[in-house]
């Protein structure tokens, strides 16, 4: 079985770029609206749920494509978690849908954040990978930000765990704060959006462990925030 190619990067696969002023579908105003009346109502949205699952959508597809044409009948999700839960499964689901390849999921517990705001420069991996030896491994991720543990994870699975094959897809990237020895090549193949340097939560992505639940993508801006 040949092994999964990185991807080529073409419109398809070139994320959306996301200003400060945000991606809002005129369909999602609703359940804007009632977050305001739940929180605060002061959270900007940056990402509305629909521009979230069309992309989605378009990274299936580009994976399924993929797939089919290296005849590849089966591949491994590795599901960095927590914050990649809902974008894992949902991406998961849209290849099913699609006619993919078969698709198993694994998880992985690794964070650079912590309780910060902003990765604190080492990223901590536990969890054992020894069963994705010689498999083909699309490396599943919330946001690419200093590129640290998408970078570790990568190696740990081509030098230690000898997978087949490894690649990797984000919702969210975050260029700017890339460190610098991983500014030369990309460290992504997939990317669903480029976003702003702000600190972000929902959809699956946390601010002190609150607002995984929100269809949505929010600014994080602290002085905003008021937990119960």
């Amino acid at each position: 079985m040949p092994p999964l190619p990185h991807a080529n990067h073409d419109a398809s696969v070139s994320p959306v770029i996301v200003t400060n002023a945000g991606l809002i579908h005129p369909r999602d105003r609703a359940e804007i609206a009632l977050l305001g009346k739940q929180k605060s109502g002061k959270y900007p949205v940056l990402i509305s749920s629909t521009h979230i699952q069309h992309r989605i959508a378009e990274l299936a597809r580009k994976i399924v494509l993929e797939t089919h044409k290296n005849n590849i009948k089966e591949i491994h999700f590795l599901i960095v978690l927590k914050g990649a839960a809902f974008f894992g499964c949902r991406l998961a689901q849209e290849i099913f849908r699609m006619g993919g390849p078969n698709v198993v999921l694994q998880f992985v517990n690794a964070s650079s954040y912590g309780k910060s705001m902003r990765s604190r420069g080492s990223c901590r991996i536990t969890g054992k990978l020894n069963m994705l030896r010689g498999k083909d491994v699309i490396v599943v991720e919330d946001i690419c930000d200093t590129g640290l543990t998408l970078d570790q994870i990568k190696q740990r699975l081509l030098k230690k765990e000898l997978a087949a094959s490894v690649i990797t897809c984000v919702l969210l990237d975050k260029p700017g704060n890339r460190l610098a020895r991983l500014k030369k090549t990309p460290i992504a193949d997939f990317i669903g959006f480029q976003i702003p340097e702000i600190f972000v939560a929902g959809f699956g992505l946390e601010y002190i462990e609150h607002y995984r639940e929100l269809p949505f993508i929010v600014a994080v801006q602290d002085k905003l925030i008021e937990l119960n």
